[in-house]
């Protein structure tokens, strides 16, 4: 995340991290949808297979060097990549990991985020929140706590312009035209929400972008409402977010 702040601890209790199994290095981010199931990036469970990562999901994490006690370490099952993730066009950037047991939301400080209705044109210009343990700048150092930072969200027409021929209906941009904020290397898979008085809402997964925070390139992140029936055909069991209208 660049140019963000720290979030307060449990701020946001769908927050997820993958790490290499055993340590605290996050190389994704992730949000818990339900008790059975967290969503990211197809590119980071094409990372897992392609290097042979073996890894877990963090929940209710905030500092990494010195867990929180909300901390859980979980295993995955299994993980459900989008079959028609295009890892060159970065098109259909989106997956589900299934865990192999189910969290128990007994408590306040891990929660299921809300996913969105199927009107696509209700987020493309809102300010959203985008959260992660990513990199801080462009090549720089990752930080030891949460990060989040707020980028208006656009219209694909106006992303276009950024990103010529780049950008399908599959996606959505965030950011500013002078750049400064925006999600970065290691921020991937995690989620962009967006508050409408209803409570948190997910409209995006962070997925690429040209550099992190520069002028003239928004940050791109997979378009949620375009995946709420394959979301619900693949995560079908466990507890998920009851609904928007508990704030």
């Amino acid at each position: 995340i660049v140019n963000g702040v720290e979030t307060e601890v449990n701020e946001y209790p769908w927050q997820a991290g993958m790490v290499s199994s055993g340590t605290s290095s996050v190389f994704c981010g992730a949000s818990v949808i339900g008790s059975n199931h967290v969503l990211t990036a197809a590119h980071c469970t094409k990372a897992v297979t392609d290097y042979g990562i073996t890894y877990q999901v963090l929940v209710g994490a905030h500092q990494l060097s010195s867990p929180a006690s909300s901390q859980i370490r979980l295993e995955a099952a299994r993980f459900i990549q989008h079959s028609n993730y295009n890892p060159s066009t970065q098109d259909n950037d989106i997956s589900i990991i299934v865990l192999s047991r189910s969290i128990d939301f007994g408590s306040s400080e891990i929660r299921p985020v809300c996913l969105p209705d199927s009107d696509d044109s209700a987020y493309d210009s809102v300010t959203a929140t985008v959260s992660g343990w990513g990199k801080l700048e462009s090549g720089g150092s990752q930080p030891d706590v949460l990060m989040e930072v707020d980028v208006p969200t656009m219209t694909n027409t106006k992303c276009l312009g950024a990103y010529t021929g780049a950008i399908t209906d599959n996606m959505i941009c965030a950011g500013y035209d002078e750049g400064g904020k925006d999600s970065c290397q290691g921020d991937s898979g995690g989620p962009l929400f967006y508050n409408p008085g209803t409570g948190y809402t997910q409209i995006g997964v962070v997925s690429w972008g040209y550099g992190c925070a520069a002028a003239g390139n928004p940050g791109v992140y997979a378009r949620v409402t375009k995946y709420l029936s394959w979301i619900s055909d693949n995560s079908a069991s466990g507890t998920t977010c009851s609904a928007a209208k508990m704030g």
